[in-house]
């Protein structure tokens, strides 16, 4: 699982597609992303090839969860806390790091690090979802990942190609929009994991 999120959250470099299909691909795109800043406050539920996870954003503020993992960011450190060791790790992630880790911080930068193409429509649970394609141009981690975005322009899931061919799938489960949630649940609380050994990378 702590693989796949690596895959899906450090989502993408560039490669050239043909002009026609990157227009169409880069306009449902700034749509999808005009839809997430009117989230303001928001939780997604997803899974993994079947495994819950989910992501909380605040701005630019973040907490994750997985099977395993937990990680919190305030927008300037970021604690990952790793259940099977009973450690975190502290870290001052920079911008592209940023993007390795919570895919919506990459929809906010994405044409900086990526180029993308249209690649028709799929039914999905009876309603028509337009293709994106973004494709990878150094594929170490992946090959290429098509995002699925709704008629409402919200994703409803994605397909990751990894180096190896093989195929991950994101489904979302559940978007709750303009929560309220405090700042200090984007910290790590040393109380709650009091023996858990803190690992200071910064």
């Amino acid at each position: 699982m702590k693989k796949y999120l690596t895959i899906v959250l450090s989502l993408f470099m560039t490669l050239t597609v043909a002009a026609q299909n990157n227009s169409k691909a880069e306009s449902i795109l700034s749509e999808v992303q005009s839809k997430i800043s009117a989230y303001g406050t928001f939780k997604v539920a997803f899974s993994i090839n079947g495994e819950k996870a989910s992501i909380e954003i605040k701005g630019n503020m973040f907490r994750m969860k997985s099977p395993g993992v937990i990680i919190w960011f305030n927008g300037d450190e970021q604690w990952t806390y790793i259940e099977e060791s009973n450690e975190v790790n502290l870290t001052n992630p920079d911008n592209s790091e940023l993007n390795a880790i919570n895919p919506y911080h990459f929809l906010k930068n994405w044409k900086t690090t990526c180029s993308c193409a249209y690649k028709g429509e799929k039914n999905i649970k009876g309603s028509k979802n337009r293709i994106v394609e973004l494709k990878n141009k150094n594929a170490s981690d992946f090959d290429c990942i098509n995002i699925f975005v709704t008629p409402e322009n919200e994703i409803s899931g994605m397909t990751i190609k990894d180096a190896n061919g093989d195929e991950f799938n994101i489904d979302i489960n559940k978007i709750e929009k303009n929560l309220s949630i405090d700042d200090n649940a984007f910290e790590f609380d040393e109380k709650k994991y009091s023996n858990a050994e803190i690992i200071d990378l910064r």
